[in-house]
């Protein structure tokens, strides 16, 4: 799972706003013989609105690291 700087590369804005508002219940193991990684997302459908997930969404695109490419997905 890549770090908040990255969200950029791993995701489209749709992809990340999906995600946030239906969450990500259960997230797959890198190493299949390794243990299961304890994280989950809660969903936010119904508890944030539209503007405030762009607000989310744009934010964290922000995030890049210095130099990171600023093309929109």
């Amino acid at each position: 799972i890549n770090g908040l700087r990255f969200v950029a590369e791993t995701y489209t804005k749709q992809d990340l706003a999906k995600r946030i508002l239906d969450g990500v219940p259960v997230v797959p193991k890198a190493d299949a013989n390794g243990p299961a990684p304890p994280l989950a997302m809660p969903a936010y459908r119904g508890l944030i609105g539209y503007q405030e997930t762009q607000d989310l969404v744009e934010y964290l695109f922000s995030l890049r690291p210095p130099g990171a490419s600023k093309k929109a997905r």
